[in-house]
C-alpha cells in the first residue's frame, strides 16, 4: 500500500458522532497504529513473494592489476614515480578511478615502504625500497614481462624501460635498443637494451620474445651445460585448452607449467583441448652433465720452482684447474716455489669437479763435475768406465746423449774425455742434455757383453737423474758409428735419435721406425767408402716408414769430418727442432 498526499475518511468519535479524519489531526498513538499496520502489510507481501525461495544479496567484486614490478628500487632524494595500475569489476567494467592509494614513500629517508591500492574488499601492495645512490651505478628497469609470448603474425609492442643512474639524471632517451624480433617466423628472440653513462660505464639487459608457430611454446629454462636439473617450460595460449599429460604420465590443467628433468633425453607433452583434439610437443634435453671429469697429473719440483702438467677430459669440456687453491685456465702450470705435494682439482663446464693425485718428482739438484769418471759392472756385461757430464741447469725430463769413441781412443780415458769437449762444446749445450762417453778396452762395441754394459750405463743415468726415457739419443765416430748402428738395431724403440759419423753397419730397417737417424760422412779417403752403404741404410729406413737423413761433407776425410762438421745443424735436426 502506497500513500501519497492526504488521507480522508469518516470515523465515529467517542460520542458516536462522525468526525472528519486527516493526517494532520492524528495523535502519536495513531501514528504507532498506522506504522504497525504498514509493517504487517509489507511483511506479508515479502513473505508471499519469496515463499520457497532463497534470498540473494548481490555483491560486486573487484580486481586490481599493478603495472611494472612489485618491487621498485629508488635512489635516495629522487622522485618515486608510480608505474600505474588498473582495476575492473567482475563484469569487466573499468573502475580504476575508484581505487584508493595509501602511499607512505619518503625518498629522503633510506628504507622500505609500501604502496597500498584498495577498492572495496580488494587490496594489493607494491613495495618500494629507497637506497643510497652508489657512485657510477647504472640500472635499466624493464617494464612489462621479461619473457613475452607472441603468435606468428602478432605485432610486438615495446612495454618500455627506465634508466636509473647515480650520476646522470636522464639516460632513458639514450638507451640503444637492438630488436631482431621477427614475428613472421617461429623462434626465440632477444631484445637488448644498452646505455652508457657519462663516466663510460655501460649497462645492458635483455628481454626474451618467444614467437610461437602454434598455440604451444616449449623451451628450456637454460641451455647452458649444468650438473643440476633443467626446467622445461610449457606455455599454452588457447581458450579451449583442457589439460596436458606430462612425460611422467601426470595430468595437469595449468596453461603455464615448468617440468623439471634430471637426465638428458627426449621429453614429450600431450596437450588436449575441450573438443578432445590433441597434439604432441617434444623437446630434446642434452645439456645435463653430472659426471665428474677424468684426469691425471704429474709434476717436477726443485731449483726453486714447480712445474705441473695436468691431463683431463670430460664430455662438457674442462673449465678450470685449481692448484693449491689457485685457479688456472692452462693445464701446464709453473709455481715459483718448490712443492713436493700439490692439491689439484679439475672442474668441467657443468660444475662437476674431481680431485686427482699429482705424481711429483724432484728435479735434478745434483750436478757432476765437468766430466766425472765412473764405472759399472752389470750382470751379463763387462766392467766399463764412462765419463758423465751433467751441465748446470739440466733438469729431469730432459735429454740423455751417449757418445761412442773410435779405435784411436780405445782404452784411453783421457782421449775419450777430450773428444766430447771438442765435439760437444758448451755452445751446443743450449738444451742442457746429459752426456755419457763410455770407454772400451777393445776395438769392439758390438759384443753381447759390451752391448749389455752400454745399455746398463744408459739405464743407470736415466734413473738416477730422472731423464725422460723418450728422449735418449746415441752418436758415435768410426768404430763408434758401427756401435751406434748396432745398439739401435739391438734395442728397437729405445732411442729417440741416432747419429752415426763416418762408418756404416748392417741393420734391419724395421728396428729403426721410431728412431730419427742422421748419417754423416766425409767425401774423401776412407769416408768415401762409407757413403753408399750409409745412403742405402737411410733409404731402407725411409722405405720402412722411419725418418732418416744423409749429410755428406765434401773435401773432408776420415777424422776431419767429426772435427769440422756443423754440430749445431746436426743436433737441431736430431732433436727435431727444425
Amino acid at each position: 500500500m502506497y500513500f501519497k498526499g492526504k488521507m480522508d475518511t469518516n470515523i465515529d468519535n467517542e460520542f458516536g458522532k462522525k468526525k472528519k479524519f486527516s493526517i494532520k489531526n492524528m495523535k502519536i498513538r495513531d501514528y504507532l497504529i498506522l506504522g504497525v499496520f504498514l509493517i504487517f502489510i509489507v511483511g506479508g507481501i515479502l513473505l508471499f513473494a519469496f515463499k520457497g525461495k532463497d534470498i540473494v544479496i548481490s555483491k560486486e567484486y573487484y580486481f586490481i592489476y599493478l603495472e611494472g614490478d612489485d618491487l621498485i628500487v629508488v635512489y635516495k632524494d629522487e622522485d618515486y614515480i608510480d608505474p600505474g595500475y588498473s582495476a575492473r569489476n567482475d563484469k569487466g567494467v573499468d573502475v580504476s578511478d575508484k581505487v584508493v592509494i595509501d602511499d607512505d614513500v619518503n625518498t629522503s629517508v633510506v628504507g622500505d615502504y609500501k604502496v597500498v591500492y584498495t577498492l572495496g574488499d580488494t587490496q594489493v601492495v607494491r613495495y618500494v625500497s629507497v637506497i643510497e645512490k652508489p657512485i657510477g651505478a647504472t640500472s635499466i628497469y624493464l617494464s612489462g614481462e621479461v619473457t613475452m609470448y607472441l603468435r606468428i603474425g602478432d605485432e610486438y609492442k615495446e612495454p618500455g624501460y627506465t634508466v636509473i643512474d647515480s650520476i646522470d639524471s636522464n639516460l632513458t632517451d639514450k638507451v640503444v635498443v637492438k630488436n631482431e624480433v621477427d614475428t613472421s617466423k617461429e623462434g626465440i628472440y632477444r631484445i637488448t637494451y644498452m646505455v652508457t653513462n657519462s663516466t663510460g660505464v655501460s649497462t645492458q639487459v635483455s628481454r626474451t620474445v618467444i614467437v610461437m608457430g602454434s598455440n604451444i611454446s616449449i623451451s628450456l629454462d637454460s641451455e647452458k651445460i649444468t650438473n643440476g636439473d633443467v626446467g622445461i617450460n610449457v606455455y599454452i595460449i588457447d581458450n579451449y585448452f583442457d589439460y596436458m599429460i606430462l612425460p611422467n604420465g601426470n595430468k595437469v590443467s595449468d596453461k603455464k607449467y615448468t617440468y623439471q628433468v634430471s637426465e638428458n633425453g627426449e621429453y614429450k607433452f600431450s596437450i588436449y583441448d575441450k573438443l578432445g583434439k590433441s597434439q604432441v610437443k617434444s623437446i630434446l634435453v642434452s645439456n645435463i652433465d653430472k659426471v665428474a671429469p677424468n684426469g691425471s697429473c704429474s709434476g717436477l719440483y726443485g731449483n726453486g720452482k714447480t712445474t705441473i702438467d695436468i691431463k683431463a677430459e670430460d664430455s662438457s669440456d674442462i673449465s678450470k684447474y685449481v692448484v693449491n687453491g689457485q685457479d688456472y685456465s692452462s693445464n701446464s702450470i709453473t709455481l715459483e716455489k718448490d712443492y713436493s705435494n700439490v692439491s689439484v682439482v679439475i672442474y668441467d663446464k657443468a660444475g662437476n669437479s674431481k680431485s686427482v693425485n699429482c705424481s711429483m718428482k724432484e728435479d735434478i739438484v745434483k750436478y757432476s763435475s765437468k766430466f766425472e769418471l765412473l764405472s759399472i759392472s752389470p750382470s751379463g756385461g763387462v766392467k766399463m768406465e764412462y765419463w758423465l757430464n751433467v751441465p748446470e741447469g739440466a733438469h729431469s725430463n730432459g735429454r740423455l746423449v751417449m757418445f761412442l769413441h773410435g779405435d784411436s781412443e780405445v782404452g784411453s780415458s783421457s782421449k775419450v774425455k777430450g773428444l766430447p769437449q771438442v765435439q760437444f762444446p758448451e755452445k751446443y749445450q743450449g738444451d742442457k742434455y746429459i752426456l755419457v762417453a763410455p770407454i772400451t778396452t777393445a776395438a769392439d762395441w758390438n759384443s753381447s757383453s759390451r752391448v749389455v754394459s752400454l745399455k746398463a750405463i744408459l739405464d743407470k743415468v736415466a734413473d738416477e737423474y730422472k731423464v725422460n726415457k723418450d728422449e735418449i739419443y746415441i752418436t758415435g765416430f768410426s768404430r763408434g758409428a758401427i756401435g751406434t748402428w748396432n745398439l739401435v738395431n739391438t734395442y728397437p724403440g729405445y732411442f729417440k735419435g741416432a747419429m752415426p759419423v763416418s762408418c756404416c753397419g748392417n741393420i734391419n730397417a724395421n728396428n729403426f721406425k721410431s728412431t730419427r737417424v742422421l748419417a754423416i760422412s766425409g767425401s774423401t779417403g776412407q769416408d768415401a767408402g762409407y757413403i753408399n752403404c750409409m745412403q742405402a741404410n737411410v733409404d731402407k729406413i725411409q722405405a720402412s716408414g722411419g725418418v732418416a737423413r744423409k749429410i755428406t761433407y765434401n773435401r773432408y776425410g776420415h777424422g776431419e769430418t767429426q772435427q769440422k762438421m756443423d754440430y749445431q745443424e746436426a743436433f737441431d735436426w736430431l732433436f727435431n727442432k727444425g
